[in-house]
């Protein structure tokens, strides 16, 4: 830019964000499924491990991130919004969804981890849609 030259930002232009509609998650009780594991001579202990709706539904996201050519990297902090059109009526906790997407974006390649995430909206939306669906943006933000 040459001197005295003004330059004018483009405020309509909106930030290098990424939008993705994506299938409904499964519920936390179909999501982690629970095992004893170990032996009767050694220590038992409870494990954790993804449930085959879990996996399918990463797969689900996995395709839809690799359609879109999605998978951004990203290692900055980041706003996640979220707007739910569920299959149903029936009362749901908006709040469960957030881990069960972090974890499909985050293993899908959109950002690095989980804990990137500083910012969380969602929006319960009164609209019923088949099988269900969330709207998810992530956009990059500043850790305060």
């Amino acid at each position: 830019m040459e001197q005295g030259e003004l330059e004018v930002s483009d405020k309509s232009r909106k930030p290098s964000g990424l939008r993705l509609e994506l299938p409904w998650p499964p519920t936390a009780n179909h999501y982690t499924g629970y095992r004893v594991a170990g032996s009767k001579r050694t220590k038992q202990f409870v494990q954790a491990y993804p449930t085959a709706q879990a996996k399918e539904f990463h797969q689900n996201v996995q395709s839809i991130v690799m359609r879109d050519r999605a998978a951004r990297g990203w290692s900055c902090p980041l706003r996640l919004s979220v707007w739910t059109y569920p299959p149903d009526r029936r009362k749901r906790d908006t709040s469960n969804l957030f881990k069960m997407l972090e974890d499909a974006l985050q293993k899908a390649g959109v950002f690095e981890d989980d804990y990137q995430i500083v910012e969380h909206h969602a929006w319960r939306t009164s609209h019923v849609v088949e099988d269900g669906m969330v709207v998810v943006e992530l956009e990059p933000t500043v850790l305060l």
